[in-house]
């Protein structure tokens, strides 16, 4: 593994998560419960469910993301082979744009966290 992969791996693993989490922000905005699951289509098709739309763009990161997590966790951990990755620079826009996008609609971003007791995820 080379010394660019030792970044790449854990950053485009931490960019799925930011999105994931903003997507489970959303819909517990909008629901009040979470499914528990980490496929980004699922909650891609939910949040449009609930009214959020989302860039081509945007959503052939989620499809890339999907397909490098199916196998075997390739962002999670290192998988030598080729295989192909979002732009880096596109990524971070259409991300921030997302998360962006996603505030507008959360009055409270501390709901979430605050709150106590009871289960949140389906």
């Amino acid at each position: 593994m080379s010394s660019k992969d030792d970044v790449l791996y854990p950053r485009l693993f931490l960019y799925a998560h930011a999105i994931e989490l903003a997507f489970k922000a959303f819909i517990f905005e909008k629901e009040g419960k979470i499914k528990n699951t980490h496929n980004l289509l699922q909650l891609q098709k939910k949040a449009e469910d609930l009214g959020m739309s989302f860039s081509d763009t945007f959503k052939s990161i989620l499809k890339t993301f999907s397909r490098l997590n199916e196998d075997d966790y390739r962002m999670r951990y290192f998988k030598s082979g080729a295989t192909a990755f979002p732009n880096n620079e596109i990524l971070s826009v259409e991300t921030k744009y997302f998360i962006k996008q996603v505030a507008l609609f959360i009055p409270d971003g501390m709901k979430m966290i605050s709150m106590k007791g009871g289960v949140y995820f389906e």
